[in-house]
C-alpha cells in the first residue's frame, strides 16, 4: 500500500477520469461535426475552429498531468481558493446585474457588466443560441437551407 502512495494516480477515481475523457471526446466530436464543412481540403488543419479546440483540449489534460505530478499539500493549498475566487466572480458579476437592473443571457454578459473582458472566439454564424420563439424560426430557416443544399 506504500508503494501505491506514491503513484501520480494515488487517489484518482480512474473510472471518473475515464468519463472526463469520454465525454469531452464526445464534445469534441459533436463541435467537429457541427462546423465541419465538407469544401476544406484538410480536415487536420489548425486553421479550424474544431482543430483549436482540440489544441485547447491537449493544453487542458497536459495541464491535468502537472497537477497530478505536483503534490498533494500544494494542491490543496491552491485549489480551493481558485474555485472560490471564480464563484465569488461569478457571483458578485450576478449580484452586480441584479442591482442595476441588467436583463442578461449568460454568465459571460454579467462578467462584461462588471467592466472586465471576455474573450470569444470566431464560430458558426449557424450557430445560435434558441432563447425566443423568433431564434427557434430562425433555427428552422436554417435548418431548410441546409437541407436545400
Amino acid at each position: 500500500m506504500t508503494a501505491n502512495r506514491h503513484s501520480i494516480f494515488y487517489g484518482v477515481d480512474l473510472w471518473t477520469v475515464l468519463l472526463y475523457v469520454l465525454i469531452v471526446l464526445a464534445g469534441w466530436v459533436s463541435i467537429t461535426s457541427a462546423s465541419y464543412d465538407e469544401g476544406t481540403a484538410d480536415i487536420f488543419s489548425f486553421s479550424h475552429f474544431y482543430m483549436k479546440q482540440l489544441m485547447w483540449i491537449g493544453v487542458a489534460w497536459t495541464t491535468a498531468l502537472v497537477v497530478l505530478l505536483l503534490d498533494e499539500r500544494f494542491y490543496h493549498m491552491f485549489a480551493y481558493p481558485a474555485y472560490f475566487a471564480g464563484l465569488a466572480l461569478l457571483l458578485g458579476a450576478l449580484q452586480n446585474a441584479k442591482q442595476k437592473g441588467l436583463t442578461l443571457t449568460d454568465d459571460c454578459s454579467a462578467v462584461e457588466a462588471l467592466g472586465m473582458t471576455v474573450l470569444l472566439t470566431d464560430g458558426s454564424e449557424e450557430n445560435i443560441k434558441i432563447t425566443t420563439p423568433l431564434d427557434l424560426e430562425i433555427a428552422e430557416l436554417i435548418l431548410k437551407r441546409r437541407e436545400e443544399t
